[in-house]
């Protein structure tokens, strides 16, 4: 099994055939599937399929695509979302049928929510991990949340003063999306240090509209 750090996905490393992704933070999630995105893309996997596993999923229809050649023979991106992380008895057999027989010329995506240890041992999980790369969004903890700031602002160009970080990590109450829209915002107000003076984040409230949603839209 092939595990990678999930922040370390990048739109120009080589792909590989096949990617887990799961974990209980979404915007990690969010960002990797946005990245791996635009990685195939820029690679020329141009025919991008979706495929979502609800109650009603079709799974010998996910294998017939998966065994079918893109248009013209290009190249393919294919996502499978299981939304619950519980493909059922019959998503299971397909997933294991389909790890046996990864499709040729194809990146497959698989994204999956926070998993128990129940599905992580189960039959279908392991037959994915054995062939493909695993990227998992771990939940950042309060210890870590000012270092993964810090870090996320050092990306945009910009520093924070020690006070201004804690205020800033204290705010967000741990809620990483709250936190991005927040350095995008900081990154447009200030060229290069944050003072401690600076205006924090107001804690997000359970209604803020803060989109949960990836940047791209569901079918290509």
């Amino acid at each position: 099994m092939a595990v990678m750090n999930i922040e370390q996905v990048s739109a120009d490393m080589p792909l590989s055939p096949l990617y887990i992704i799961h974990g209980e933070e979404d915007l990690l999630r969010i960002e990797a599937l946005d990245t791996l995105r635009a990685a195939a893309k820029k690679q020329g996997y141009l025919n991008r399929e979706v495929f979502t596993a609800d109650n009603g999923a079709d799974w010998d229809e996910l294998l017939q695509s998966a065994g079918s050649a893109g248009l013209f023979a290009d190249l393919k991106l294919l996502e499978i979302h299981i939304p619950n992380g519980k493909p059922g008895k019959n998503g299971g057999d397909a997933l294991q049928t389909f790890a046996e027989r990864l499709p040729e010329d194809t990146v497959s995506l698989i994204l999956l929510p926070k998993l128990e240890k129940a599905q992580t041992q189960a039959k279908w999980f392991t037959a994915l991990t054995a062939k493909g790369t695993v990227l998992e969004a771990k939940a950042i903890s309060a210890q870590a949340l000012p270092q993964w700031i810090k870090g996320r602002l050092k990306k945009v160009g910009l520093d924070i003063e020690p006070d201004a970080l804690a205020l800033f990590a204290e705010r967000v109450e741990g809620n990483l999306l709250a936190a991005r829209q927040e350095i995008g915002k900081l990154a447009l107000l200030h060229p290069q240090t944050i003072p401690s003076t600076s205006p924090m984040p107001k804690p997000p409230s359970p209604t803020s509209p803060v989109s949960t949603c990836s940047s791209f839209p569901a079918h290509g």
